[in-house]
């Protein structure tokens, strides 16, 4: 009997706080010499729910710290960086980039209960500030730069107010791991939630366990939390973001379901992932019909439904 307590312990999942607070990191690499007192105006002029905080680590409410470290502590991504996690970047807007003398860094630290009008507005002041300094931006969580047009075209053209499509404001990294494959999210923590990560992906079904993470993520934007055991039911047709939803929909094969189910586990954080908590998928036990499939991976059914 102990036995089989210990077991049912281990399976069950951590709930995912509702008061788990938004963190977010955005950064404005320009060369004006008065980037945090244009930030502060923008604040005053056009975002007030955005209270400027005084210190770093000050506690309790929604509010934004603004500093200005010395460009060399925090430096720009140079070309090499660039031509992976740049968006939308020129030649000569590359050169500007890493020539910038100066940088606003705005760290944003939200209640949950206000998280997504604070992330919006903080979205918005940044891009107000990029324009103002003829700056570029850069997301320290999810490590990519843009050009003012990228940022607005990728993370807020299609939000218009509360829950955003998750999967434009996060990252996935996937690489070889071994003979798998493995796809770890960055950025999360910016919508109060655990990042999330698929391990030892066959590397044909790769890409379809990476659009169910994408629907498993707007699940949980959009406030469905997993059961004690860590079940999560995914549906298509239930999601709010039409965007995402229409996305989803024209992935769903012919007979396919537009309904699955997952578990998610305690994920275990390697060299390289966020620093928040992280949440494996598991998609259930293995059928036999690839050898190589690992036990999670053999529902295909989950991937179709995607």
């Amino acid at each position: 009997m102990i036995a089989i307590l210990a077991l049912a312990a281990v399976a069950l999942l951590q709930p995912i706080s509702k008061e788990q607070p938004f963190f977010a990191e955005l950064a404005v690499y320009h060369s004006a010499a008065d980037g945090a007192a244009r930030a502060r105006e923008l604040i005053a002029r056009k975002h007030p729910e955005l209270r400027v905080r005084t210190q770093e680590r000050e506690k309790g409410g929604t509010s934004v710290f603004i500093r200005e470290p010395p460009v060399a502590k925090y430096a720009p991504p140079d070309s090499d960086m660039l031509r992976y996690f740049g968006r939308g970047f020129t030649p000569d807007d590359e050169k500007r980039l890493v020539g910038s003398k100066s940088v606003t860094v705005l760290d944003l630290t939200a209640r949950n209960a206000d998280g997504f009008a604070a992330l919006h507005a903080l979205h918005e002041l940044v891009l107000d500030l990029a324009r103002a300094t003829s700056g570029y931006v850069w997301d320290d969580d999810t490590r990519e730069a843009f050009t003012p047009g990228e940022f607005a075209k990728r993370r807020l053209a299609d939000w218009q107010s509360g829950a955003p499509r998750a999967s434009k404001q996060y990252v996935v990294h996937a690489y070889p791991d071994g003979e798998l494959a493995r796809g770890v999210s960055l950025g999360m923590a910016k919508l109060g939630l655990p990042d999330l990560v698929i391990e030892g992906a066959v590397h044909s079904i790769a890409r379809p366990l990476l659009e169910v993470m994408n629907l498993a993520a707007q699940e949980l934007v959009e406030g469905k939390r997993p059961d004690a055991s860590g079940n999560l039911q995914l549906e298509i047709d239930s999601l709010r973001d039409p965007f995402e939803r229409a996305h989803q929909l024209s992935l769903v094969e012919t007979g396919a379901k537009k309904r699955a189910s997952i578990v998610l586990r305690e994920g275990v954080r390697r060299d390289g992932d966020a620093e928040n908590r992280l949440l494996e998928l598991d998609f259930g036990p293995l059928d036999g019909r690839e050898a190589r499939r690992p036990r999670w991976c053999a529902s295909s059914s989950a991937a179709r439904t995607s």
